[in-house]
């Protein structure tokens, strides 16, 4: 078991990202609940930092291999998951990330982290 607080998960989430040579910005005002990254090769990267109980990470299901990552907790989203989350008020995809190009209409894989290993092995794989 960690001593890690969520709290502290989120600054050193947002503290990598921040820092790292390459990940750039691409929050808007909008970020509110998620703000936007995406890799120096193009890679879109979410990160969902206002949850209480773990953060969540978005990437493209093409982005990562999952085989590598099966011990997370994670779920694959589709659009047909945004789909039923509207239609029938269950958790589907983030609608923040309808407008984030590479994101839209995509299979995302969302990780629910809940320490600072998991989100270094989601990153170590998603930057290779």
């Amino acid at each position: 078991m960690t001593s890690y607080s969520i709290d502290d998960l989120r600054r050193t989430i947002e503290a990598f990202f921040d820092a790292h040579p390459q990940i750039r910005s691409e929050t808007t005002s909008r970020g509110v609940h998620l703000r936007v990254f995406r890799t120096q090769s193009g890679l879109p990267i979410g990160h969902e930092h206002q949850q209480t109980t773990m953060q969540g990470i978005w990437v493209r299901r093409d982005s990562v291999r999952l085989d590598r990552l099966k011990h997370l907790d994670w779920r694959l989203k589709t659009e047909l998951d945004q789909h039923r989350a509207t239609t029938d008020g269950v958790v589907g995809r983030n609608s923040n990330l309808e407008s984030v190009d590479g994101f839209a209409g995509d299979a995302l894989i969302y990780f629910r982290v809940k320490d600072p290993a998991e989100f270094s092995t989601i990153m170590g794989e998603l930057l290779g």
